[in-house]
């Protein structure tokens, strides 16, 4: 996690109430610098309430959800928990092993243990009276829990006497990190969902590495499953609130992530699979496509998912034709969309059936799945250039087609050059 390195010395540890409970801006001079033994700290309970989450009250919404989920719902749809194991699509980034947790009211968030809290991202600068407290919403939070363990909220709604106190403290380096850290002790209400938006739930552990190390993009590198930090009591707990959706996803047949207990890399060693960003091709780039961060731009980012690692009690069905999939179905493409690039036509999510050619150069068939921003069939005529030290070093050129006979030709100047390594262009 980065942050401001100005590191400004406090003379003393200040004490702030706010909420209803002590809050302890951290005094760099007794802040641990070394790492310490690991220490994965499993969570007791889940942030928010299961019942109010799975809607056990309300058995009508409840209900009617669940039967969305069995006959018109599809990927990354509003369930109760949205699981994303390991495979970027849309806004996530590669490896985050978000959740996506649909209260659709505001419910309060808490960690069971202490932790500390720096807010990384302020996006609409509002605050909500929410259960008669004012509350600032919509900000991006870091809670560190142990050294090496941060759970990362987005969208999160704050006290906002806890907010003001996080502005009044200093920049300080903390388990290796900077920021404005406030300490919160533990079971602290420290806010509250949103009636309005997901609260996006994450998870980073320093000992993770699912990224080339090269990188310095930390919620690729370190994200881990927030599964296997919680006890087995709430493992077990998690699974039994969210088996109802399960059983509906597996009705459905169109979730390409069902089980949350799963853990794998969409990178995949001599082939396509995986996620990739842009290099270099046609497309000419300026500041104003990096509004939103480095590759946020329509074609930035290339996200191709092995069918094989799918959820394959959850994803077997193609909702074009109500059928299951037949061999030559391979896998799930999707093009990150976020500004707009002259000459560059978003492809959307779309199902990838074989054509011809193998795993390393060859041409798929893109069909409508979700998000269908240019309709199929689009043809992807695509090469794997194999890297010379590790499959990080990989390139993937790729050129899209309306025809199967256009693609059997050679690639023209309209062809698309990625690489698995996120990099500052």
């Amino acid at each position: 996690m980065k942050g401001n390195k100005k590191c400004a010395l406090a003379a003393a540890v200040v004490i702030v109430v706010a909420a209803a409970f002590a809050v302890v801006i951290i005094n760099p001079s007794t802040t641990p610098l070394a790492s310490p033994p690991y220490e994965r700290s499993l969570l007791s309970r889940f942030p928010v309430s299961l019942d109010l989450l799975f809607k056990m009250d309300q058995p009508t919404q409840r209900n009617n959800t669940l039967n969305a989920i069995k006959f018109g719902m599809t990927e990354g749809s509003v369930l109760f928990i949205v699981p994303y194991p390991n495979y970027l699509h849309g806004f996530h980034s590669p490896a985050t092993f978000k959740w996506y947790l649909y209260a659709g009211r505001p419910l309060a968030v808490s960690f069971p243990i202490g932790t500390h809290m720096n807010i990384m991202q302020d996006r609409g600068n509002t605050t909500e009276i929410i259960n008669g407290t004012a509350i600032r919403v919509d900000l991006h939070v870091v809670f560190a829990l142990t050294y090496y363990v941060s759970v990362i909220l987005d969208h999160v709604c704050i006290n906002q006497s806890l907010f003001d106190a996080w502005q009044a403290t200093s920049t300080t380096l903390m388990w290796g990190d900077y920021g404005k850290w406030v300490s919160i002790p533990g079971n602290a209400t420290l806010g509250y969902t949103h009636n309005s938006t997901a609260l996006d739930f994450y998870l980073t552990d320093k000992t993770v590495f699912n990224y080339d190390t090269t990188t310095d993009y930390a919620s690729i590198l370190h994200a881990a499953n927030p599964f296997f930090y919680f006890t087995p009591a709430v493992q077990a707990q998690i699974i039994t609130y969210y088996q109802s959706q399960y059983d509906a996803m597996k009705q459905s047949g169109l979730y390409v992530e069902g089980a949350m207990n799963r853990t794998y890399s969409i990178n995949e060693a001599n082939s396509i699979f995986g996620t990739w960003f842009y290099h270099n091709g046609f497309m000419v780039l300026n500041s104003s496509h990096h509004q939103y961060g480095w590759y946020a731009f329509d074609g930035a980012v290339l996200n191709i998912l092995n069918v094989n690692k799918t959820d394959n009690q959850t994803f077997y069905k193609d909702r074009n034709t109500g059928l299951d999939f037949n061999d030559s179905m391979i896998g799930v493409f999707y093009d990150a969309q976020y500004v707009h690039v002259a000459g560059y036509s978003p492809i959307g999510g779309k199902y990838m059936y074989y054509k011809e050619g193998s795993y390393s150069q060859g041409i798929a068939c893109l069909s409508n799945f979700f998000t269908n921003t240019r309709p199929g069939p689009i043809f992807l005529k695509y090469q794997l250039i194999p890297g010379s030290s590790s499959m990080f070093g990989d390139m993937l050129r790729v050129e899209y087609f309306t025809s199967l006979l256009a693609a059997q030709g050679g690639f023209t100047a309209s062809n698309l050059t990625y690489a698995r390594l996120y990099e500052h262009m």
